[in-house]
């Protein structure tokens, strides 16, 4: 019962974990992002491939 008083009772724990809901926030974000960008670039690229006619 010590053990869980301890490691439920510090800071040093909830720190981390806060740490890490960040880092997973900002990779979620970055991720999404990235996709976003793809498919703008994707759209733009087939736009150009419309637009000249093909040899």
């Amino acid at each position: 019962m010590e053990t869980l008083r301890r490691l439920f009772g510090g800071t040093d724990g909830g720190i981390a974990i806060e740490y890490a809901l960040i880092a997973a926030l900002v990779s979620l974000s970055l991720i999404f992002g990235a996709n976003q960008i793809g498919n703008a670039l994707t759209y733009v690229y087939d736009s150009l491939a419309a637009a000249f006619p093909s040899a």
